[in-house]
């Protein structure tokens, strides 16, 4: 599992969790994170996998605050249309 980016392991945010009562979601969100651009496959790693603080992905990203927070909203939102197919 974990699609051509590699296998992320225990994923924060509940996502862990979700995956490990049912395998085949995880094979979906795999999937869906394979489809993500590289900057919000990058900002998920950031917010869900490392853990960093908001005011760690801002200096890391070179961002302010806004937009990290608008960035995690686009995400967000992405995530869910591949995942449950809605426009």
């Amino acid at each position: 599992m974990g699609g051509a980016r590699g296998d992320l392991g225990e994923v924060g945010g509940g996502f862990a969790q979700a995956a490990s009562n049912d395998p085949s979601w995880r094979l979906d969100f795999d999937a869906a994170l394979d489809k993500l651009p590289a900057d919000a496959y990058e900002l998920f790693v950031l917010l869900y996998v490392q853990q960093l603080e908001i005011k760690a992905i801002c200096e890391r990203l070179g961002l302010d605050v806004d937009a990290v927070y608008a960035r995690k909203s686009r995400l967000i939102k992405r995530l869910r249309k591949l995942l449950t197919g809605e426009d």
